[in-house]
């Protein structure tokens, strides 16, 4: 059996409140990305394209947990790929930096501004 050695993304959380990230300039795929599936692996890599022609760093910011497991707490979380996975199979789309986003209060409060 072949063994994959794909090298794991930076990954980094943050929340409203927080310090703004430091580093390079960024060209990235926003979404939750459950289960990475073609159609999500296509968006990671039109931003690792935009990455690569512009100089920036290829990333994926997603958001833990799902929004709609912030807004419907009572129904059975659904996930098709668990935070680890996720992990792992946006790592192996070539991105340096996964961006986990807290969906709590805070965030639901911000506006568009």
């Amino acid at each position: 059996m072949e063994k994959n050695h794909t090298k794991m993304a930076n990954l980094m959380f943050w929340q409203v409140g927080d310090a703004p990230l430091d580093g390079a300039p960024l060209a990235a795929a926003i979404g939750n990305f459950d289960g990475v599936h073609r159609g999500h692996q296509k968006v990671v890599a039109a931003a690792c394209e935009a990455a690569n022609r512009n100089g920036l760093v290829p990333a994926v910011i997603t958001f833990d947990p799902h929004p709609r497991e912030f807004f419907r707490q009572d129904d059975a979380p659904f996930h098709l790929a668990e935070r680890v996975e996720k992990d792992r199979l946006l790592s192996n789309l070539k991105v340096d930096r996964i961006i986990h986003v807290s969906f709590n209060e805070h965030l639901r409060r911000t506006d568009a501004k």
